[in-house]
């Protein structure tokens, strides 16, 4: 029995002193970050983060910008409108 693989690469999102503060994960267009719970701890996940926010490195302190790009923010605006238009009265 064989199995099959997808092949994929894992793009780490680090402070400037190169700790590894998660992993980018993309579906479709959009991308997401998977922020771990401490630095360099990859299988500490922590919150899956799909808006811009601001990161401190629990090993050195350093601040980094997460932005996840205008694809992430239309789909999360769409996904604002689909709730909205669900909510309102028919």
């Amino acid at each position: 029995m064989s199995e099959s693989r997808a092949e994929y690469s894992v793009l780490y999102f680090c402070c400037g002193n190169g700790h590894a503060l998660g992993h980018v994960v993309k579906r479709g267009r959009v991308r997401r970050l998977v922020l771990y719970a401490r630095a360099d701890e990859m299988r500490s996940n922590f919150a899956l983060l799909t808006g811009p926010a601001r990161i401190w490195c629990s090993v050195c302190a350093m601040e980094r910008a997460w932005e996840p790009g205008a694809a992430a923010l239309d789909e999360l605006l769409a996904k604002r409108e689909r709730m909205r238009a669900a909510d309102s009265p028919a």
